[in-house]
């Protein structure tokens, strides 16, 4: 694994940047003062009282998301904005699931994960075609400044599969979200 990582330094700086957001947002959590909190517990209350969600909104706002990535890896200027995207994503995604596991204790530990199982799921996704933004971006970079060979026509096939099977794997994922938001009953206030 290690020579795997050493090899592929992209990969490497993805998932450090990813591990150090990871534990940003935990720590974020963990230095609220108590007024954030109890705004924050009420808001996770109200959340899961209400269970409102929008099938069709959560596959436009997936979709959305991995377009605007996969689009902003075609521009030179593109992998620093994708990169503060996916950063935030994750952030957000493990703030998130703090303020629940402290909201809703250990006893609901299953129900926390099951409810963002999708979430989850969305950001792994995210890495993938962060990943490859960044990387086509690079390329690019690579060809036109430093004039590296590169096969531009092999490499985006891939980059258009990729794109293709995210966006499918999101409206997947848009309907699974759908189904546990909506019918929340595994998690105990």
């Amino acid at each position: 694994m290690k020579k795997f990582l050493k090899s592929n330094k992209l990969l490497a700086i993805l998932l450090l940047l990813t591990i150090i957001t990871m534990i940003s947002a935990i720590l974020f959590h963990a230095m609220l003062d108590d007024n954030n909190k109890k705004i924050i517990i009420d808001n996770i209350h109200k959340l899961l009282i209400e269970k409102e969600a929008n099938i069709g909104q959560l596959i436009i706002n997936n979709n959305l998301y991995t377009i605007s990535v996969w689009i902003l890896g075609i521009s030179i200027i593109g992998m620093i904005i994708v990169l503060a995207f996916y950063l935030l994503k994750v952030f957000i995604l493990f703030f998130e699931f703090t303020s629940f596991l402290t909201t809703l204790k250990l006893k609901n530990i299953l129900g926390i994960i099951i409810y963002f199982m999708p979430n989850m799921i969305f950001v792994i996704l995210s890495f993938f075609i962060t990943y490859y933004s960044i990387y086509y971006s690079i390329s690019l970079v690579q060809s036109l400044f430093f004039h590296k060979k590169k096969d531009f026509s092999f490499m985006t096939k891939k980059y258009i599969k990729i794109l293709l099977i995210n966006i499918l794997i999101n409206c997947v994922i848009a309907i699974i979200d759908y189904f546990i938001k909506t019918r929340l009953f595994f998690i105990n206030l």
